[in-house]
């Protein structure tokens, strides 16, 4: 409204987009409250596949790792579902996802970007795709305008730079670096 109030609204989804030749076998989905992470794992065409996730608080960013057993074999597409009216991008390495709320015109934004080892990552077209990869690590920070603080509740910074300082961050410091640190 017009004193900056609002309400709950997510972001969205983020998509990754697999092509797998057979079933997957001895599927495994797990969440691990002792060390606050996630995963997957299975096996598809003898091929050990894992994924673990977690979001790290002080560095303001979520992270995965996908491996496969397979040098090579990791191939994916990732892209933003938006949950709100949002423009999706590409910046460079990163694939930014922002707008502005209609009700109280707060403004948000997600970034994200993927480190590909032994393969290729390539943001374009509002995806980034991920060819030929032994592993990737994905991050995303997100961040928006709001502030605690009457009467605007605004804090005049711009929620794409925050969301990219933190992502570059994150990359700079490694998946390792970010499990430890949350």
């Amino acid at each position: 409204n017009e004193n900056g109030y609002g309400s709950y609204q997510n972001f969205g989804n983020i998509e990754i987009e697999f092509s797998f030749s057979e079933k997957a076998e001895n599927y495994c989905r797990y969440l691990d409250m002792e060390v606050a992470e996630a995963g997957v794992d299975f096996v598809e065409n003898k091929n050990k596949i894992s994924r673990r996730y977690f979001v790290s608080y002080p560095d303001n960013c979520f992270a995965a790792r996908l491996q496969n057993s397979e040098e090579g074999s990791l191939s994916f597409v990732l892209s933003y579902n938006p949950a709100q009216k949002a423009e999706i991008c590409s910046d460079g390495e990163f694939l930014v996802m922002s707008g502005v709320l209609p009700d109280n015109s707060l403004q948000f934004a997600s970034v994200l970007t993927v480190v590909a080892d032994g393969g290729e990552a390539e943001c374009k077209n509002g995806k980034i795709e991920v060819h030929n990869a032994d592993s990737a690590v994905i991050i995303m920070s997100a961040a928006t305008d709001y502030e605690n603080k009457y009467p605007t509740y605004r804090n005049g910074k711009k929620p794409v730079d925050e969301a990219k300082n933190a992502v570059k961050k994150a990359a700079e410091n490694g998946f390792d670096a970010l499990y430890k640190s949350h």
